[in-house]
């Protein structure tokens, strides 16, 4: 009778993943054909610096607004006789493929940490709601939002249980994710200031330099590891456009008030060359922005930068942009916050000092990572900036709701004792399952995943 329920439970996941891999190429299929131009979204520019790097032999590492990682990846399966449409679709391939490594990384990460349902609704979110409408799009995206996560993850974990070999791999991690896009510079120096909260709670012995080289040298191994690796990268910037840290979008054009300013201003001058050839005082920075613009006038362009995310990501119901993913932030940090209260109230905020500055760690990457999303929109509006952070989002729920404490927790339903987290988790699922259909049936066929 065992043999025979084991029997019935592997034939039951054997089907549900048969389903999964159909449904999701189902998904991939139709988004293929919806990305029938590769001038659309930096898909043309990363295929023309791939050429350059396969031409240059790997020494040529992009034109500092889109980072060498993935244009390396391109280039490794460029040929110099391939047309352009021939390459358009070798590399939409090459993406599809880069998607489904890169979600076997995150399977693996979830289904190691969280419970088996917990697990499979983040993946299914994850897997449908993001990769299967973003894969056949040639494209750093998926790649970037992998490493980040993997990166945010072991930050996480780090900061619960410290060790050498975590922070290294933390510096690792998100020096990786810089290569990919640049925009992890910020997440590795929030996870070193975290340690400013830890610090503050624990008070280490000052006297004691042994003491206080050992904190410093735990708060700054990340960094450390994450400029080593960068370094050669960072040299050449300084060299070529007089920055270590150059690129056109952090240097310039998130100091801009549109995008239209951008193309008659430093994109003009040649940004992508060199240091932009035009008068110092035209060109951008943070000092020429304070000094130009009001308290007010900030307020009102993260307003904006806020509001437009939300209509176009998740209250227009037919936008091209809505994957469907909005619902479940918002149920998925209902629940988290609710356990979140809850657990507080518990303990009557007597936290370590570690979860100080976990919390920290958390509160500050989403706060800084989003504001910095919503800063940006006023130039380039897309959703996908901020979809770095859906996997992290699931990871934090995960945390929270799957914490002993709420894991324990019983109430009363219809005489059975139900976790209200875990029936959370039940109804998620059957949400996010019923979405997946409806993009296989139709929906993906209306989005745009670039």
């Amino acid at each position: 009778m065992l043999e025979r329920s084991h029997v019935a439970r592997g034939l039951l996941i054997a089907v549900a993943l048969a389903l999964g891999v159909a449904a999701y190429w189902r998904i991939v299929g139709t988004q293929y054909a919806v990305n029938s131009s590769m001038h659309t979204h930096d898909q043309s520019a990363y295929m023309s610096n791939a050429r350059r790097a396969h031409e240059s032999g790997f020494t040529y590492t992009g034109d500092r607004n889109r980072m060498p990682l993935y244009i390396w990846l391109l280039a490794l399966v460029y040929a110099p006789d391939m047309s352009d449409d021939a390459f358009f679709a070798r590399a939409k391939q090459v993406n599809i493929a880069v998607s489904a490594v890169c979600l076997l990384a995150l399977a693996l990460a979830f289904w190691r940490r969280f419970s088996r349902l917990y697990a499979t609704y983040s993946l299914v979110v994850l897997a449908f709601l993001l990769f299967a409408i973003k894969a056949p799009y040639a494209q750093a995206e998926l790649l970037f939002y992998t490493v980040f996560a993997l990166a945010f993850f072991l930050s996480v974990e780090s900061i619960r249980q410290p060790s050498w070999g975590k922070s290294i791999g933390v510096g690792l991690l998100f020096a990786l994710a810089h290569y990919a896009k640049a925009s992890a510079l910020l997440g590795v120096a929030i996870y070193s200031a975290s340690f400013v909260i830890l610090f503050f709670f624990e008070r280490p012995n000052r006297g004691d330099r042994r003491e206080m080289i050992g904190w410093l040298a735990r708060a700054l191994t990340p960094l450390a590891v994450f400029t080593l690796l960068l370094a050669p990268y960072f040299i050449e910037s300084k060299a070529k456009y007089r920055h270590y840290l150059y690129n056109v979008s952090t240097t310039f054009y998130m100091w801009y008030d549109s995008w239209e300013e951008v193309q008659i201003g430093t994109l003009m001058a040649g940004d992508h060359r060199g240091w932009p050839h035009m008068a110092e005082e035209d060109i951008p920075s943070l000092g020429k922005y304070l000094a130009e613009h009001s308290l007010e006038d900030m307020r009102d362009r993260l307003d904006y930068g806020l509001n437009a995310l939300l209509h176009w990501a998740c209250r227009k119901a037919d936008s091209r942009f809505n994957f469907g993913y909005c619902q479940h932030l918002a149920m998925g940090g209902a629940v988290a916050g609710g356990g979140l209260v809850a657990l507080a109230w518990r303990r009557r905020l007597r936290l370590s000092a570690r979860e100080w500055q976990l919390a920290g760690f958390i509160g500050l990457f989403f706060v800084g990572f989003a504001m910095a999303v919503f800063w940006y929109q006023v130039v380039t509006a897309h959703t996908r900036f901020i979809l770095p952070l859906l996997a992290p989002a699931l990871w934090t729920f995960g945390l929270i709701g799957e914490s002993d404490w709420l894991r324990r927790r019983r109430f009363r339903f219809c005489d059975r004792a139900l976790n209200p987290a875990r029936a959370a988790w039940w109804l998620l699922l059957w949400l996010a399952l019923f979405q997946v259909l409806e993009h296989a049936a139709f929906r993906a066929a209306e989005m745009y995943g670039g």
